[in-house]
């Protein structure tokens, strides 16, 4: 038994509320945290560093039994908006069960990223996506879409373990009540990211809920599938990006270093994750097959697969540019680019939605995300002093053509598939020159070993 299409539809919309929970209501203490533990790993005070990590736990638990109370009363209401039927708030009480496990670890990872501990957080991680598999696929075979649910709860208390025994190889966790100047550093950052993360929040729970009630629960299951297989690559680059780049930005005193470092930046993730879409795009049916059913195929044919591979690129280069601002201290434009994201999506959807083609979600997403990119873009070399490198610009550049060449450009099933297996190393071939591969396969070697050392 799987979880189907129906089923993989509900859960979209289910994962709203565990967004808005594990994520959204916590982001600002989240990204404090890092920061802060980033500032006293740096200044070796480890009494301060003990304490605030004690005080970030009380803090984070108050966040979770909150959470978890507010779901569970009112799961028959939240049942009947996000999937609409209140006889599904059994499901809405699994997803109440997970929100401990789920914030916690949120602040055992935050707590990770400011130590630099990124041997540990890769492992973890790993070690996490295989938990995952183990655990979920046989709740899944056993119990559908409630056994999906209940997976979270499970897998979560089994990394919180992990992460509790790799945090202690640096610092002990006690509870402790937050001083003052705690809270107004929870406050100060917490309420702007908590404002942006809501304004993003509130403006993807109305397209999707919206999609779920204009195509019905089919429809948006084919979305998610292909949205959550398209952005398994993202959800690594953010995951290494606030482990290794937010604390690294938040160190960088001249505008000339932080130029240089993003330019590294951009580098290293199209160099890594441009060849991932590309690869993706190629086994689209495959994978889907794979990782759901073959039912799931129905998502490639529909064209929601290479919008959302698309739009997948322009938020990796996007987020090279935004997580950038909340460490060199551009709360503003950092509120200012999310509220961005909450409009800018919307208003290519609509005319879509107006037209009634199905796909109108995936297809609103990539336009979006390359004009909220080529703000901040301006911005930052308006504001902050960045300049593109040549290396670093055509990389991007010759990524981008490469990509839309094979996602869109084809004609019939068989040229699509011949194309993709030869934007590869047509990529290869103009993104990095062939003189040029071995030099720069030597320099992010060496600087992968000097990360390392400085994680361990």
């Amino acid at each position: 038994m799987t979880v189907g299409q129906m089923g993989f539809g509900i859960w979209g919309n289910l994962r709203l509320l565990v967004d808005l929970f594990e994520s959204v209501l916590p982001q600002g203490f989240q990204q404090g945290v890092t920061r802060r533990v980033a500032e006293l790993r740096a200044g070796n005070d480890d009494e301060a560093l003990r304490r605030f990590a004690g005080a970030s736990l009380t803090v984070f638990a108050g966040i979770a039994a909150i959470s978890t109370l507010i779901v569970y009363l009112f799961a028959d209401t939240l049942a009947l908006k996000y999937t609409g039927s209140a006889d599904n708030a059994p499901l809405v009480r699994l997803i109440a069960a997970a929100l401990p496990g789920l914030t916690f670890s949120g602040l055992l990872y935050a707590v990770l990223r400011g130590l630099k501990r990124v041997r540990r957080l890769a492992l973890i991680s790993a070690a996490a996506a295989a938990i995952m598999a183990g655990v979920a696929i046989p709740l899944i075979v056993l119990f559908e879409l409630p056994g999906l649910l209940l997976s979270l709860t499970v897998v979560e208390l089994l990394q919180i373990a992990l992460l509790t025994r790799a945090v202690k190889r640096d610092l002990t966790l006690t509870l402790q009540l937050p001083r003052w100047e705690d809270w107004r550093m929870f406050s100060g950052l917490g309420a702007l990211l908590f404002g942006s993360g809501i304004v993003t929040w509130t403006s993807n729970n109305w397209l999707r809920v919206d999609y779920l009630a204009l195509y019905g629960a089919e429809t948006a299951g084919l979305f998610e599938a292909a949205f959550r297989l398209t952005n398994f690559i993202l959800a690594a680059v953010l995951a290494t990006m606030m482990a290794h780049v937010f604390p690294r930005m938040s160190e960088i005193e001249s505008r000339e270093e932080f130029s240089r470092e993003l330019n590294l930046t951009l580098r290293a993730y199209l160099l890594v994750c441009t060849p991932g879409l590309l690869i993706t795009a190629l086994l689209e049916n495959e994978l889907l097959a794979l990782f759901y059913d073959s039912t799931f195929i129905d998502a490639a044919r529909m064209h929601l697969m290479a919008p959302l591979l698309m739009a997948c690129f322009f938020q990796i280069v996007m987020w090279c540019f935004m997580i950038t601002l909340i460490p060199r201290k551009r709360h503003a434009a950092y509120f200012l680019t999310c509220l961005g994201i909450a409009l800018v999506i919307p208003a290519f959807y609509l005319p879509l939605r107006q037209a009634d083609i199905p796909a109108s979600l995936a297809l609103a997403m990539p336009p979006a995300y390359a004009l909220i990119g080529l703000g901040l873009m301006l911005y930052l070399m308006l504001r902050m002093g960045f300049y593109w490198e040549w290396a670093a610009f055509r990389m991007a550049a010759v990524s981008a053509l490469v990509l839309f060449w094979a996602l869109f450009l084809g004609g019939d099933a068989t040229e699509f598939r011949l194309m993709r297996i030869a934007a590869l190393p047509l990529w290869a071939a103009l993104a990095v020159p062939l003189g040029e591969w071995r030099r720069y396969l030597r320099q992010s070697r060496e600087l992968l070993r000097e990360r390392l050392r400085e994680s361990r």
